[in-house]
């Protein structure tokens, strides 16, 4: 009996030092969860002051960001006004390059008619024994040199008009085929060794808003220049295209042409192929000039090529609104 409770003693004090060293071994286990819940919050607070710690440096590059773009945009807005401002120093040059040079090529093309007037005159007063004849042709010689000082001076008048006032050309309906039907009715008042047949195919009318006198100078200029110097017998105007923007034009003759080595220059002020010529049938150098310009304003361009059967051919276009 007592041997029984000696060992129901020993069990129990076994069982109460488990329990003892399961409590010890609990008590361990929850100092070691509470540690890692602490170990965890601090990761968690970390990863918190890390997290706004990168949204303020993204923040910050943004910032940067916006600044360089900002910079970039001010030195490109720079590099533009720069830009702008050589092209318009470059054009203000040229414009000055052009203007010395037309008004050098003006006195020079002034001193011919005006050189030969006052010979004339003067050979009058000087001579007044002269016979009638005489005085007659020297009379006739000096109107025929004041025309040309007149057309010459307005040619002039004209190109500088197209130069400095252009955007104040006075703009309206005009029909071509109404400016072409003049320059027909004008080729039949010339004389007979300067008039060419006028060949015409203008199946539609073609309107376009327009300077009424520039666009009649294109024709006129055209069609005076291809009567004293093509040497041939026909014009032929031809519309080759017409849409509701733009037509474009053929202008041709079926003269003798002219040399590979002036296409480039025609439309230069004061250039002539055959100065000698020129100058005999009282041009001024200024026609095709203003024929480009004329043809510019209105929005388009000009073209001129020898024609396979012979001849020259200038092809030009015209904005409907320009």
């Amino acid at each position: 009996m007592i041997q029984k409770t000696l060992t129901l003693y020993y069990k129990q004090k076994l069982l109460a030092k488990n329990i003892e060293d399961y409590k010890s071994e609990i008590a361990l286990k929850d100092a070691q969860i509470k540690s890692l819940s602490d170990e965890k919050y601090k990761i968690s607070k970390l990863n918190h002051e890390f997290y706004n710690r990168q949204r303020a440096l993204i923040h910050k590059v943004e910032e940067i960001t916006s600044m360089n773009t900002e910079i970039a945009d001010e030195l490109d807005l720079s590099k533009q006004i720069n830009d702008l401002t050589k092209e318009y120093t470059d054009k203000a040059q040229e414009k000055i390059r052009i203007k010395k040079q037309l008004t050098n090529n003006i006195n020079h093309e002034l001193k011919t008619p005006v050189a030969a007037i006052q010979g004339y005159l003067e050979t009058l007063l000087a001579n007044p024994s002269l016979d009638a004849q005489r005085r007659t042709d020297f009379l006739e010689k000096s109107a025929a040199q004041t025309e040309r000082l007149r057309r010459l001076l307005a040619d002039i008048s004209t190109i500088t008009r197209m130069d400095e006032a252009s955007q104040l050309i006075q703009k309206e309906r005009v029909v071509l085929n109404d400016l072409i039907a003049e320059v027909t009715a004008d080729m039949e008042l010339k004389p007979a060794d300067q008039r060419l047949r006028m060949n015409i195919d203008f199946p539609q009318q073609v309107e376009i808003v327009g300077s009424p006198s520039l666009l009649a100078s294109i024709f006129r200029n055209l069609a005076d220049n291809a009567a004293a110097y093509s040497g041939g017998r026909d014009i032929f105007i031809r519309l080759l295209s017409d849409t509701p923007e733009e037509c474009t034009v053929s202008f041709a003759d079926n003269g003798i042409g002219i040399g590979e080595e002036h296409l480039p220059h025609i439309f230069e002020r004061f250039y002539r192929i055959d100065k000698g010529r020129s100058r005999k049938q009282g041009g001024t150098g200024l026609g095709l000039a203003i024929v480009k310009n004329a043809v510019a304003i209105h929005g388009g361009t000009i073209t001129a090529r020898e024609r396979e059967r012979g001849g020259l051919e200038f092809v030009f276009t015209l904005k409907k609104h320009s």
